[in-house]
């Protein structure tokens, strides 16, 4: 009935029994002073309400969800109307002039107001709506509700004194669940497109809505037990609300925004690699995760030769060229697990998960089959290659690892070594790097 995806399960069980605690007590407040229990029951959803309000405008700059923004404004409409409802209860003396059939009224005309707009709010999933355009429409929508059953008489009867519950009131608690049953399926087809927030909390909230319309076609007096019995289940709906929506409308956009600016501090600008913060980062995970699983890890630290000659001859804008050319080679060639990073002007360097020696050679000649291929059958042929250095860490029982930095070390001093075997090999090559 509740959210248990972000909720470990004792986490789970508290709040199971927390509002186990809160029904009991708002039963005995009801036997002493129902008026004060449905003040606090509707009071509580009012409030929520309100909230997905708050959180849907304050951080849609930030989300960009139609769908939660959408809701927020129907739920501010739904809060509204619930405060009329609750203020013109019968008994509570601030409309004296009512009678029990205003407060219903207010309440089918809320229950509709949900209802439509759960069915509705998935057709803005993944589009730009506007805030004045959802404000007006439910302003008016409000503007009309309001007068209309409070003064003008044009909305149907509710409940009458004597009588009981109208026919209207009680086909009217049927065809908003049947909507709410519709909104369900709705809701499901839409999740694909790219609803965030449809999940398994938001559906609860609709079945229990469900359950509490149903609720209601059977009470015969206001203060009645299963009139106490739909507003028990319409606050469970409303956390529901709380903790499937307005936890996530709270911390989805902030934690979106979070992750943005952590990706520009670990990418490099130039060849959206990672930079060398980045590639530690991983570096430590794949390490850490290798020495539990007793598993290996390979780097490769990967050096231009005689690429300053390239800036000096060609222009900046010509090495940025190469830099970026040879980031898509590395992308091209090393496995999806592998993580490949710029660390310095022209360095590079390529972690590999699970990997055997022989396929850190296949890698490694991958990588410079591309590199000739690409870029050294061109117009720099004459003076640039590069150089490669590797090192393989298996870690078993009884062993003594190395950690990452010593393994990155290792790796640099077998491509230096690779270094000056180019330069005897083409000694008229002046490496500037």
């Amino acid at each position: 009935m509740f959210q248990t995806e972000n909720i470990p399960g004792e986490n789970y069980k508290k709040q199971v029994a927390y509002f186990i605690v809160v029904s009991l007590l708002l039963y005995i407040t009801s036997l002493h002073n129902y008026l004060l229990a449905h003040f606090l029951m509707e009071g509580w959803t009012i409030v929520v309400g309100t909230v997905i309000y708050i959180l849907a405008t304050k951080t849609y700059s930030f989300s960009e969800d139609s769908f939660f923004l959408f809701l927020g404004y129907a739920y501010l409409a739904v809060a509204c109307l619930d405060t009329f409802h609750t203020l013109s209860y019968k008994g509570l003396g601030v409309f004296p002039q009512f009678t029990a059939n205003q407060p219903t009224q207010f309440w089918i005309a809320a229950r509709y107001v949900e209802a439509v707009s759960l069915f509705i709010a998935p057709l803005f999933a993944g589009k730009k709506v506007s805030k004045k355009m959802l404000a007006g429409t439910y302003a008016a929508l409000i503007a009309f509700l309001i007068p209309s059953i409070a003064y003008y008489g044009f909305f149907p009867d509710c409940y009458l004194e004597g009588y009981g519950l109208t026919q209207f009131k009680i086909v009217s608690e049927y065809v908003i669940c049947g909507i709410l049953i519709a909104a369900i399926l709705h809701i499901r087809k839409q999740k694909d497109k790219g609803t965030y927030y449809v999940t398994k909390t938001v559906r609860g909230a609709i079945i229990l809505t469900i359950m509490s319309e149903l609720a209601f076609t059977l009470y015969t007096d206001v203060y009645g037990v299963m009139n106490f019995t739909g507003h028990i289940l319409k606050i469970a709906s409303y956390y529901c609300i709380y903790i499937g929506v307005i936890t996530e409308g709270l911390e989805r956009p902030y934690r979106s925004i979070f992750e943005k600016v952590h990706s520009l501090t670990i990418r490099d600008p130039l060849t959206n690699l990672y930079n060398r913060l980045g590639f530690h980062e991983f570096a430590a995970k794949i390490n850490s995760r290798a020495r539990r699983d007793q598993g290996s890890i390979g780097i490769l630290m990967i050096d231009f030769d005689n690429f300053k000659m390239v800036n000096d001859l060609y222009g900046h804008a010509h090495g940025d060229e190469v830099l970026v050319e040879f980031a898509e080679i590395l992308l091209d060639t090393i496995r999806g697990s592998d993580i490949a990073g710029r660390i310095g002007g022209d360095e590079f360097a390529v972690i590999l998960p699970d990997v055997e020696q022989q396929s850190i050679d296949r890698i490694k000649d991958r990588i410079y089959m591309e590199f000739k291929e690409r870029i050294k059958e061109g117009q720099y042929s004459w003076f640039i290659d590069i150089s490669i250095g590797s090192t393989l860490q298996v870690f078993e029982d009884g062993g003594s690892p190395s950690n990452t930095d010593e393994m990155l070390h290792i790796a640099d001093m077998r491509m230096y070594e690779q270094k000056r075997a180019n330069k005897k090999a083409f000694p008229h090559k002046e490496d500037k790097s």
